[in-house]
């Protein structure tokens, strides 16, 4: 057991795993290139390079798994990501990427805390500004088949309107939203890609919630190539990665990844140091 742990501690793996996984998440960003891609905090940060998506602080979203954990289901109002509901209503859609570890498809975040958000949203904004478009909106809940049970979906679902009307009855103020939110999955099992109707034709705006890491029935998979897969490498990263971030990771990732198993504490520490060091004023 204690063999298992330290190979999965290990920061040669873990940060290979990573760049592994983020592969997959740039072949889904070519996949929708219009579509903001938005890293689930914090573990999605691993996953999503900044050079590429452009995200900034008010691009990210914070969705947290334990919103979504059996009987613990809830819209929280203290996480309520209203924030990137202008960006899905300006782009009509994003790409939401997060991971999970040892042998689940797709976090609870993406399996049932992002769902419960989107109908939320819907039943809340239908609530607010009713019209001839809201009044014909799916408000239903949708989640992910052969992850979530019928009997739990319904549960949840029995307990939406509720955390709309606190939602409603909230300071918040919700924006104009022409179509509903509507959840779509992708994982790097999925064989293809879903395509969407051109925007003018579509029924809602999807909400693409894309698990980055590979379902592996232990969490670890040996590669050919020199290290073993650790699926969801990016959560808990105070537990690895030595101080490492990841802002740090994206932009020494050529570095890092060149670097030998042997060599590359020591580079990380130097990393670290350094970045630090940048911090402490002069003078």
């Amino acid at each position: 057991m204690e063999s298992i742990r330290k190979e999965s501690q290990d920061l040669y793996n873990r940060l290979h795993s990573i760049a592994e996984d983020a592969t997959f998440v740039e072949q889904a960003q070519r996949a929708y290139p219009d579509l903001p891609l938005l890293p689930n905090l914090r573990c999605g940060a691993w996953y999503a390079d900044p050079t590429t998506t452009g995200h900034s602080f008010s691009h990210w979203a914070y969705f947290k798994s334990t919103d979504g954990h059996t009987g613990n289901w809830g819209f929280n109002l203290r996480r309520p990501n209203l924030h990137i509901l202008p960006l899905l209503a300006q782009h009509r859609g994003i790409v939401l990427v997060d991971s999970t570890r040892a042998g689940k498809r797709m976090p609870d975040s993406l399996s049932k805390t992002v769902p419960i958000w989107c109908a939320v949203i819907n039943r809340a904004i239908h609530r607010l500004k009713p019209s001839s478009e809201t009044a014909n909106w799916n408000n239903k809940l949708y989640t992910p088949p052969g992850v979530v049970s019928a009997q739990e979906h319904d549960r949840i679902e029995s307990r939406l309107d509720g955390w709309a009307d606190d939602l409603v009855a909230s300071f918040y103020r919700l924006p104009e939203l022409t179509l509903p939110l509507r959840p779509i999955w992708i994982t790097p099992s999925t064989s293809v890609f879903p395509e969407f109707l051109d925007v003018g034709d579509r029924k809602y705006i999807p909400v693409i919630c894309l698990s980055a890491s590979k379902q592996i029935f232990d969490g670890m998979e040996r590669r050919a190539h020199a290290f073993t897969y650790i699926q969801g490498s990016g959560d808990d990263h105070e537990l690895w990665g030595m101080g490492l971030t990841p802002d740090l990771f994206w932009q020494n990732r050529e570095k890092i990844l060149n670097e030998s198993r042997e060599g590359l504490p020591v580079l990380v520490r130097s990393i670290v140091s350094a970045s630090r060091e940048e911090l402490v004023p002069t003078g």
